[in-house]
């Protein structure tokens, strides 16, 4: 598979309590329904410099290139004026780990850039990859995960 050795799949695959066999098929299957190994995701930040949480559930769009995501950030003014968008880039199995280990994320939309720019408010379409299913493929029990996330 492309850009994963067999122990980052490995420590990524014991990080979140599942099988590395599991966990590279699904990679593997999501990277081929988008054609890609990495997306670019933005952070944003909370007044005080901290990441913006809530305890509304909440959508990780990743987009295909790094302009797309700044774009679609500015034009729907996610990120307090005058501060910068944050971007980064991960790779699917990164990105994976991110859903399964925070509850509040309910969905990961991997963008189909070729409907952007959308107009403002509107969610760019995708695969979607919901994160019970995304447990569920990876043989994660969702009750033992948010009993992990409340102990920590």
């Amino acid at each position: 598979m492309q850009n994963y050795d067999v122990q980052q799949i490995e420590r990524f695959a014991a990080a979140i309590g599942t099988d590395a066999a599991m966990l590279t098929a699904l990679v593997a299957e999501v990277a081929q329904r988008v054609g890609a190994t990495e997306r670019y995701v933005f952070r944003q930040v909370a007044s005080g410099g901290g990441t913006a949480h809530s305890s509304r559930m909440r959508r990780l769009i990743a987009f295909a290139s790094p302009d797309t995501a700044l774009a679609f950030a500015q034009q729907n003014q996610l990120t307090p004026a005058g501060q910068p968008v944050r971007l980064r880039r991960l790779t699917i199995a990164e990105l994976l780990v991110v859903v399964v280990r925070e509850p509040h994320i309910a969905v990961l939309v991997l963008a189909d850039e070729s409907d952007i720019p959308l107009p403002v408010g509107h969610l760019p379409g995708g695969v979607v990859l919901e994160r019970l299913d995304i447990l569920q493929r990876l043989s994660i029990d969702p009750e033992r995960e948010e009993a992990h996330e409340q102990s920590l």
